[in-house]
């Protein structure tokens, strides 16, 4: 008698046993699937926030390249200005060195003459106290000068550029001879000391030449054409004065 309720009470608690493991079988299913429901969800959340980042990513990029464009504008029309200040600078120095330069011919032109003047007289006080007669001026003898210190000027000779003599250009009738002298000096001035210091250092330059001393003193000359060429070495930033002196009878 015994026995026999044994047999069913395991049954049933067999059966009671399976349907316990059946429903912690079905609970760990169902924990699965919230796993993985929740994985996913949490997924889509970042892939959208991929998505956003991206188009972040993207409008960022599209302004930085209209910064660049702008920023290229900018530059460009920096560069134009910038021509335009060196163009308008490059005017203003072409502008000061055309004044500069009418400014020195206008000076060099008022030096030469006085120069002119003085060698004059340097020369006939000279010969006279040598008991020499006194040179005087000759406009065609001037005119030859005028040429002749030009010339001198761009080759420092008594042979014309054109390899020809310099007294070529005066009748062969008519004796004549030429001396030449130079100087340079750092700045150009118009009043008379330093014309006068001018003057007496191309003056005592021939002195000290046999040769130009020679024609200083040649009685049978009367004449002379003198005529000082002022210009101004850029390269030595000096101003230099050559002087042709053409004597004749």
């Amino acid at each position: 008698m015994k026995q026999r309720h044994v047999v069913p009470l395991l049954l049933t608690l067999l059966l009671l046993i399976l349907v316990a493991l059946n429903a912690l079988e079905y609970f760990r299913n169902d924990q699965r699937a919230a796993d993985i429901s929740y994985n996913i969800q949490k997924i889509q959340t970042l892939q959208k926030d991929v998505e956003d980042l991206t188009m972040d990513l993207e409008e960022a990029g599209e302004e930085l390249a209209l910064q660049k464009d702008d920023t290229e504008k900018l530059q460009a029309v920096y560069d134009a200005r910038q021509e335009e200040i060196r163009l308008m600078q490059d005017t203003l120095l072409l502008q000061q060195l055309y004044v500069e330069e009418k400014q020195m011919t206008v000076d060099g032109y008022d030096a030469a003459q006085k120069i002119d003047t003085i060698l004059l007289s340097l020369h006939n006080a000279f010969r006279e106290n040598l008991g020499l007669g006194t040179l005087s001026t000759e406009n065609f003898l001037v005119d030859v000068a005028t040429l002749r210190s030009e010339e001198a000027h761009e080759l420092w000779s008594h042979t014309r550029p054109d390899g020809s003599f310099c007294l070529d250009l005066i009748p062969l009738s008519r004796p004549a001879a030429e001396n030449l002298s130079y100087i340079k000096r750092t700045e150009l001035k118009t009043d008379e000391d330093y014309c006068r210091e001018v003057a007496e250092k191309l003056f005592q330059s021939l002195l000290d030449s046999p040769t130009h001393y020679e024609n200083i003193v040649k009685n049978e000359m009367e004449h002379i054409g003198i005529r000082t060429y002022v210009t101004r070495e850029v390269e030595e930033n000096v101003f230099r004065f050559t002087t042709a002196y053409i004597f004749s009878n």
